[in-house]
């Protein structure tokens, strides 16, 4: 079997104990302008954000208690489905000096990475979920603001003479 040439990769997100619901969808939304351009360099053509907010994961899973095949509904915070050009690309961007210097710390703030779960395509658990998602990148193109994240990401570039 040949490898696809577009792979989807799915990341759940748990937040922070310290921090509620309301200020981790905060956190996240304006981590996305740091996010996107260092995800589009490494091959990522379409992101999606959905936050999965307690009160809707809730009323989910009651709709569908009398369902015969009541589905577990997932723990997370939220979850990010996005499409790669490859696994390759994708897995370089954590190998990129602008996920130690800005993504990962970044995320620290908000992100329990202990709690977190990261499935690629054919591997998302049978569970699931209920949000509201954002569409961050859609066919290669920003649908957000990513000006910060851009300049940050040609200041490390130009750091490690990219």
């Amino acid at each position: 079997m040949s490898a696809p040439k577009e792979v989807t990769v799915v990341a759940f997100f748990s937040r922070l104990q310290s921090i509620t619901q309301q200020q981790f969808y905060a956190e996240w939304d304006k981590h996305g302008a740091l996010e996107i351009p260092w995800l589009k360099k490494h091959g990522v053509i379409n992101y999606i954000q959905m936050q999965t907010p307690d009160n809707l994961r809730n009323e989910l899973e009651t709709a569908l208690k009398d369902a015969p095949h009541k589905p577990k509904m997932l723990p997370f915070d939220g979850c990010v489905i996005m499409t790669c050009e490859s696994i390759e690309k994708l897995l370089g961007a954590f190998r990129d000096p602008y996920y130690a210097e800005v993504i990962a710390p970044d995320e620290a703030r908000f992100v329990d990475a202990q709690h977190s779960h990261l499935a690629a395509s054919g591997e998302v658990p049978p569970a699931g979920t209920a949000g509201i998602t954002s569409r961050w990148l859609i066919d290669g193109k920003p649908t957000i603001d990513i000006s910060e994240g851009e300049k940050k990401l040609k200041e490390v570039e130009a750091k490690h003479g990219k």
